[in-house]
């Protein structure tokens, strides 16, 4: 398996690009679609599946030039966040404007609509080359991404290194994401941890140096 870090956007988004047997995964899509096309055109490689690890705008908005640059690109995200690519940007602009509601605001609803999802996931499915472990609290359907063959998991932002997700945010609960950090605690420590903002690090580094684990 090999991996390529890609960190865009305005909130410093982390995007993966995954090469392996199961052909070319992306792991979420951040706006300026832009930069993750011309590295995957660099690279001469064409992704054939996207995995969200949740439905917030700093990690999907990039979805529509996406499509329209690789049509056959299938989009895949946890069936309770499905809502966000589904209702027509509804969910999205609200939360954007949480941030702001000027250009910014501006310029990132005009990515609105992104398409929808083309395949639903839950706890316990196999997608790609990976396990989907749940781990709802920073939304109701975030999701964790597990291979224990590479030892490796994509967290999105439920798990940072030294830190993790907010959960202020509409459908977040600080309960549940530290119930779902007890999931991720019980993983083998060597399991590098690839996390939706910031550096990657490991289980056992989290486990030892994190306050929140």
């Amino acid at each position: 398996m090999k991996i390529t870090p890609m960190t865009i956007g305005a909130f410093s988004t982390c995007s993966y690009i995954v090469e392996s047997g199961c052909g070319v995964t992306l792991i979420d899509a951040p706006a300026e679609a832009e930069k993750i096309i011309q590295v995957l055109k660099d690279r001469d490689i064409t992704p054939g599946l996207v995995i969200l690890t949740h439905g917030h705008f700093d990690h999907v908005l990039a979805l529509g030039k996406l499509k329209r640059e690789y049509p056959d690109l299938k989009i895949a995200v946890s069936e309770k966040d499905a809502v966000y690519l589904s209702d027509g940007g509804e969910r999205i602009s609200g939360d954007i404007a949480l941030f702001d509601t000027g250009s910014f605001y501006n310029r990132m609803t005009s990515l609105l609509p992104v398409p929808g999802a083309d395949i639903l996931l839950s706890d316990g499915d196999e997608v790609a080359d990976f396990r989907v472990i749940g781990t709802p609290g920073h939304t109701k359907g975030s999701i964790c991404l597990y291979s224990e063959k590479e030892k490796v998991i994509f967290t999105g932002d439920t798990l940072f290194s030294g830190s993790i997700g907010r959960t202020d945010m509409p459908g977040g609960s600080y309960r549940d994401i530290c119930s779902s950090l007890t999931k991720l605690k019980a993983l083998p420590g060597d399991t590098a941890v690839f996390p939706g903002h910031g550096p990657s690090t490991t289980i056992a580094n989290e486990v030892k140096n994190n306050p929140y684990m």
